[in-house]
């Protein structure tokens, strides 16, 4: 038998009364486990095995797969979420891109600590203030990215490979995730400016107690939005 300590990131329904949950684990990384009959209404593992909750796992193996036999609720994300379609939205948003990242069990004590800090600060920051949530998420997608070593270039051209200059006029290009100079850029980069470049940088490099103290105008809210949006929809790794 084994114990295991991790986040629900995905689910999906197998046979007639079973589910098999996507967990990011503290213990093996991403892992894929079967919950048999739950299900059932009566299902007593039915309450706890939902998607965003940090759960504590008792788990044996069978032929085909690991399969849970027992569980104990950490943190109910899954109920916190609920209440809130903008914060559960965001939190889906990061698990599927999570759960699309690893192809197999690739443990990382870094990246553990990284993924149960972020769905906490998903669940914790104040729900009256949309701006905040959405740059938790910002910050959420291109940390990540830079601890899986798929962050965009934000210092030189993706293209000629030349420094990016101070002052100088700058393009993003999805699918080759990087910035390019302006005489690499083709038709239907996104232009950017100086002040576009540095604030990917800080959502890319710097820690959340950093990030969340940055002022974001709905002009920067809306550029990030379409950045993290199309970055995840082109992430080398999807």
């Amino acid at each position: 038998m084994e114990r295991l300590e991790g986040i629900i990131l995905t689910k999906r329904e197998r046979g007639e009364a079973d589910f098999v949950y996507s967990v990011y684990t503290k213990e093996a990384g991403r892992i894929l486990l079967l919950a048999r009959g739950v299900r059932k209404i009566t299902a007593k593992l039915r309450p706890y095995l939902d998607t965003f909750n940090h759960i504590e796992l008792h788990v044996v193996r069978g032929k085909t797969a690991r399969i849970i036999t027992d569980v104990y609720l950490k943190q109910n994300y899954s109920l916190r979420f609920s209440r809130d379609h903008f914060r559960f939205v965001q939190a889906r948003r990061f698990a599927e891109f999570l759960d699309e990242q690893f192809s197999g069990e690739e443990r990382s004590s870094e990246l553990w600590d990284f993924i149960s800090e972020s769905f906490r600060a998903l669940a914790m920051e104040d729900e009256r203030y949309v701006r905040k949530q959405q740059k938790v998420f910002y910050h959420l997608i291109f940390r990540l990215s830079s601890l899986l070593g798929i962050a965009p270039q934000l210092y030189r051209c993706v293209s000629c490979s030349q420094k990016l200059k101070t002052g100088g006029c700058f393009f993003f290009r999805f699918g080759e995730g990087g910035t390019l100079c302006s005489v690499c850029k083709k038709a239907g980069d996104i232009e950017l400016d100086e002040n576009d470049v540095k604030l990917l940088r800080v959502f890319t490099e710097k820690e959340w107690g950093y990030t969340r103290r940055i002022k974001l105008t709905l002009d920067n809210l809306a550029f990030l939005d379409r950045i993290s949006e199309q970055f995840l929809l082109s992430s080398p790794l999807s």
